[in-house]
C-alpha cells in the first residue's frame, strides 16, 4: 500500500506550482480569442487544458530525468534543496521516472486524437507533438538545449508560440495572428522563470560542466538579461495597448511593476525558491490582463 506522505512526494515532485503557467497561457488565449469575437467551445477548450497540463508534467519529470543522469540535480543542489526530487529523494528509479513520463505523454496524446477527429481540431496534433518534442529537446541527456545555452529560447517558443496557438485554436477551430502578440508577454515572463532557475543554480551548473545560458552570461549580465525578460514583458503590453491589439484597460497590468521591482533586487543573491518566486510575477499580471480584457468585451 502507498503511504499518503509517498504520493504527497510524488505529486510535489512534479512541481504542481508550475502548471499554473501553462494555465494562465491558455485562459489568456481563451479569453482573447472571446474577446475578438470567435466562439468558444467549452468541452474543447477543458480537454486542451488537461492535455497541457500532463505534457507540462512530463516535460517537468523528464528535466529531473535528464538533469538527474548528467549530475546536475544531486543532494544540496537549490533544485533538491526547496522540493522534492523524484529520482534523489527515491521516489521514482530513473527507469520507472520514464516509465512515468511516457505515461503522461500517451494520456495527452490520446486527448489530442479526440480533440483531432471528434471536435476537427486536426492541428491539435503537430501542436501537441511539437510541444512533446521541445519537452525532449530541452533537457535530453547530454545533447539537451538547456546545457548548450539554448532552453530559453526553446522555452519561449513552447510557452508562448506553441501553447498559446494551440489553445486559441483548441477553443475555437481557428487560427489568429494576434494571439501570437498578446502571448508573448507571457513567453517572456516564463522564459525568465527558466532563467531564475538557471542563475540560481548558476555554480552548481558549472562544476556539473554544463552551459546554461546564465552560466555562459556570467552573474552581472544574466541579472540584466532577467530583467530585461520581465521589463520587455510589460514593454510589449504596453505597445500592445497604445496600437490596440489589447485594450487600453490593459495598461493596468502595470500594476505588477512592483513585483517585478522585488524580483530584480532578489536577483542580486538569487535564494533556493528563485524560480517559483518569479513565477508569481505571472499570477499578478494574467488575471489583470484577463479581467481588462472581459471588462472591455461586456462593458465598454
Amino acid at each position: 500500500m502507498v503511504k499518503q506522505t509517498d504520493l504527497a512526494k510524488t505529486f510535489v515532485s512534479i512541481r504542481p506550482w508550475s502548471f499554473i503557467m501553462s494555465f494562465n497561457v491558455l485562459i489568456t488565449s481563451y479569453v482573447y480569442a472571446y474577446y475578438l469575437g470567435y466562439k468558444i467551445d467549452l468541452v474543447s477548450s477543458i480537454l486542451a487544458l488537461i492535455g497541457v497540463i500532463l505534457l507540462h508534467g512530463a516535460g517537468n519529470w523528464f528535466n529531473d530525468y535528464g538533469d538527474y543522469l548528467r549530475g546536475v540535480d544531486r543532494l544540496g543542489t537549490g533544485t533538491v534543496v526547496y522540493r522534492p526530487h523524484p529520482i534523489v529523494e527515491k521516489i521514482f528509479t530513473p527507469q520507472n521516472l520514464l516509465k512515468a513520463n511516457i505515461a503522461l505523454i500517451i494520456t495527452a496524446s490520446l486527448i489530442g486524437l479526440y480533440l483531432a477527429f471528434f471536435f476537427e481540431r486536426i492541428l491539435v496534433i503537430p501542436l501537441g507533438l511539437a510541444g512533446a518534442l521541445a519537452g525532449i529537446l530541452y533537457s535530453m541527456p547530454d545533447k539537451g538545449l538547456k546545457y548548450h545555452g539554448l532552453g530559453e529560447i526553446l522555452i519561449f517558443i513552447t510557452w508562448g508560440v506553441l501553447m498559446s496557438l494551440g489553445g486559441f485554436y483548441a477553443a475555437t477551430g481557428s487560427i489568429d495572428p494576434n494571439i501570437l502578440l498578446v502571448s508573448a508577454p507571457l513567453g517572456l515572463f516564463i522564459t525568465a522563470v527558466l532563467f531564475a532557475n538557471n542563475m540560481r543554480d548558476l555554480d552548481h551548473d558549472r562544476e556539473a560542466g554544463i552551459k546554461t545560458l546564465a552560466n555562459i552570461l556570467g552573474r552581472e549580465r544574466s541579472r540584466i538579461f532577467y530583467s530585461s525578460l520581465l521589463l520587455g514583458a510589460l514593454l510589449i503590453t504596453v505597445v500592445e495597448a497604445v496600437i490596440r491589439v489589447l485594450p487600453y484597460l490593459s495598461l493596468l497590468t502595470l500594476l505588477s511593476l512592483p513585483k517585478i521591482y522585488d524580483l530584480i533586487k532578489l536577483s542580486k543573491k538569487p535564494p533556493e525558491n528563485f524560480d517559483p518566486e518569479t513565477s508569481k510575477v505571472i499570477n499578478i499580471y494574467t488575471p489583470i490582463l484577463v479581467a481588462t480584457l472581459l471588462i472591455d468585451k461586456l462593458f465598454l
